[in-house]
């Protein structure tokens, strides 16, 4: 993954510029420096993965939102990937839209897809469903080799300002990510869905 300079919050959802525009405001106040607009697509086989036509959406148009903050804040195009098996490379290899993404994070489905991702899948970011309640069993072995492929695990914390049952979820997830990899490569987003829901950089440091 690049580094990119200042700090960063690689994960707010798409939205209507509109709604964007006071999270971004908020971000700008907070001392952010890049942010990354994120699109989901679904490749499950059960979603049409075998399909020829390229499942890859065009990235959400930034040209209005840059407009507005001019060079205040860098602003990127994050395609979050949900899939369960190998198959998702041929899918995305076939992709001419995927190319145009700044960012692409792999979010698996079970332990096999977890597994490949870390180990051969080309990714930026491992995330996660925060919604859901499928624990899924992480390897220090592959958590490592993820490590060495520059590849970043994320942390999400805006769920965890909305209900106490998704905080200890994500508590259990930085606690997991910490005893099979102290930590490494680890980045923290905020998935916020709206200004209320974001934190200073340096609050998020002391989570």
């Amino acid at each position: 993954m690049n580094n990119y300079t200042g700090f960063s919050d690689l994960c707010i959802p798409e939205a209507r510029a509109a709604d964007l525009e006071p999270i971004i405001r908020e971000a700008i106040e907070l001392g952010y420096r890049n942010v990354a607009i994120e699109q989901i697509i679904n490749v499950t086989k059960d979603e049409g993965a075998s399909n020829k036509h390229d499942v890859v959406p065009k990235p959400y148009s930034l040209t209005e939102l840059k407009a507005s903050f001019g060079g205040k804040i860098r602003l990127l195009n994050r395609l979050t990937v949900i899939f369960s098996d190998a198959s998702v490379s041929l899918v995305l290899n076939r992709s001419n839209n995927i190319r145009s993404y700044n960012l692409i994070a792999a979010l698996p489905t079970d332990e096999t897809s977890y597994q490949y991702a870390c180990q051969t899948m080309v990714c930026d970011i491992v995330t996660y469903d925060s919604s859901s309640t499928t624990r899924m069993r992480m390897s220090r072995k592959f958590h490592y080799l993820a490590v060495d492929r520059n590849i970043a695990f994320e942390l999400k914390y805006a769920p965890a300002i909305v209900n106490s049952s998704e905080r200890k979820s994500t508590i259990n997830r930085a606690h997991r990510y910490h005893s099979f990899g102290k930590s490494k490569n680890v980045i923290i987003s905020s998935e916020a869905r709206n200004p209320f829901q974001l934190r200073s950089p340096y609050d998020v440091a002391n989570l």
